[in-house]
């Protein structure tokens, strides 16, 4: 699962763990 640590960042499913500047509103 390291690789979606690195890879969640870039993928839309991120806004679950990793909030991203525009998946974080989803």
């Amino acid at each position: 699962m390291e690789e979606v640590s690195e890879g969640n960042q870039r993928t839309p499913i991120v806004a679950n763990s990793c909030p991203n500047p525009g998946e974080v509103e989803v």
